[in-house]
């Protein structure tokens, strides 16, 4: 039990969630984010997981492109909109755009759809 706790709280860091700002409504608003298997919900706060504002789904046509400072996120389902997010820091981009590339690969090949987070 003491490996897998060690192995799972090593983790925690390299996870794919955070804050992140999105333009909604002509404004910029911050939002809690988390990368699942198949998909990415944004939520109001770290503390209000429960409450799914939107669910952007992840298919093995899903895209990003990364123009400044932002990450422009396309899930590829029909009538999907474009998600364009930025993070607070260069860390927590570079983190979430290595996810999403882990992420979509491995819908693409067909394997485990675990992500492995980057090495710290």
């Amino acid at each position: 039990w003491k490996r897998a706790i060690h192995s799972n709280v090593g983790r925690l860091p390299e996870l794919a969630r955070g804050k992140l700002r999105v333009k909604s409504k002509g404004r910029l608003q911050e939002y809690f984010f988390m990368l699942h298997r198949e998909c990415i919900t944004s939520h109001p706060s770290f503390s209000e997981t429960v409450n799914i504002i939107k669910i952007h789904q992840l298919t093995e046509s899903s895209s990003f492109d990364v123009n400044g400072g932002s990450i422009e996120f396309k899930s590829g389902a029909k009538g999907g909109e474009t998600l364009k997010m930025s993070a607070k820091n260069d860390i927590e981009h570079q983190h979430w755009c290595y996810a999403l590339d882990i992420a979509i690969a491995r819908l693409r090949k067909g394997a485990s759809k675990t992500i492995i987070p980057p090495p710290i």
